[in-house]
């Protein structure tokens, strides 16, 4: 297990075992499994320490994102450009 500090929030992700030496596929689609799932936890880590650096400005992800998306647009920024 690995413990992540962000800020004064900590994340766990659980760190576990890949070995493909010798494997059958039951143990090959257990390991993607595994894989997938600290995959998501370390995603799930990103949004929230996104999410706390955010909250100082009262925005959400998703909002700095479209700002992000605004932004790139530069002067063609209108809706149906970012709809698209």
């Amino acid at each position: 297990m690995v413990l992540y500090k962000l800020k004064d929030k900590v994340c766990k992700i659980d760190i576990l075992r890949m070995d493909n030496k010798d494997s059958n596929k039951d143990e090959n689609l257990i390991d993607s499994y595994r894989l997938s799932h600290l995959l998501r936890q370390t995603a799930d880590c990103v949004y929230k320490a996104r999410e706390a650096e955010l909250k100082k400005y009262k925005l959400t992800p998703e909002q700095a994102g479209a700002l992000v998306c605004i932004r790139s647009l530069g002067n063609k920024a209108t809706p149906a450009e970012l709809s698209r």
